[in-house]
């Protein structure tokens, strides 16, 4: 499946260029990219749509226009294949802590010392500098699950973050997924989603009518943490198939890029 860069326009009308797959751009009349535009900003989650098959197969296809979005193409035809539209999700502004929470300042260095008493007293030395806060880099991690890791995702979880020690999380920003189809579908199995531990899901990367078949797909889910009384402090961030039932036959295997920060708690 070829890529290119295409146009996209920000609900707050900010044009940026973004990384598409070329056959369902072809098939929405998306303007390639000049070039001069900036990366897609990485605090705003870009509209999308979730088109299906009557196999089951599913797309996840990020709608470029407010235009497109209102009037959803359904169904449309693509490689020879007739897509539906399932559902449709709005452009979303990420929130971040502020800067001055995330890099604190360093203490007051100590006091310098008292000039010399006199009619005109020596100034006192300058203490030293206080210490600089910890810099909250934003971190990218990439890999791929094969085969043989896909089948036992279920009893042995593959850790694409460590867990990074007592009071630290590490929290995603932003996660993009490929399967790489083989020869053959998976059966049993469910999906393979990103999740805290085993016991607190993030969202799914890849679906299970993807993994049943042929064809190769990409995904850039939604990060939904909901509230619950499972902390993520000091847990690996996982690749995991939360079904019971392993998956089976299948031969493909599954990029991710998953960007996250450490935060302290």
């Amino acid at each position: 499946m070829s890529v290119s860069n295409y146009k996209y326009t920000a609900d707050s009308g900010a044009v940026y260029q973004v990384a598409l797959p070329d056959d369902f751009a072809s098939v929405l009349s998306y303007v390639s990219a000049g070039g001069s535009e900036p990366y897609l900003d990485i605090a705003i989650s870009p509209r999308y749509a979730n088109y299906r098959t009557a196999a089951g197969i599913l797309r996840t296809v990020v709608i470029t226009t407010t235009a497109v979005f209102g009037a959803l193409p359904s169904p449309v035809t693509v490689g020879g294949v007739a897509y539906t539209a399932i559902s449709s999700f709005g452009e979303r502004v990420v929130a971040y802590l502020p800067s001055a929470q995330l890099c604190p300042q360093g203490p007051q260095g100590p006091q310098g010392a008292t000039g010399a008493t006199g009619a005109t007293g020596a100034t006192g030395a300058t203490g030293p500098a206080g210490a600089n806060g910890t810099n909250a880099d934003i971190v990218t991690v990439a890999g791929t699950l094969t085969a043989a890791q896909i089948k036992t995702l279920h009893a042995s979880p593959v850790p694409a973050v460590s867990a990074q020690g007592a009071g630290k999380v590490a929290v995603p920003v932003s996660v993009f997924g490929k399967y790489v189809a083989g020869t053959a579908g998976y059966s049993g199995g469910g999906s393979i989603a990103l999740y805290f531990g085993t016991g607190f899901s993030i969202n799914t990367l890849i679906g299970s009518g993807a993994m049943s078949g042929t064809v190769t797909e990409w995904s850039m889910p939604l990060l939904q943490m909901a509230i619950t009384s499972t902390s993520p402090e000091n847990v690996a961030l996982n690749l995991y198939n939360p079904t019971v039932t392993e998956f089976s036959l299948g031969n493909g295997t599954v990029e991710y890029n998953i960007d996250y920060r450490i935060i302290s708690l």
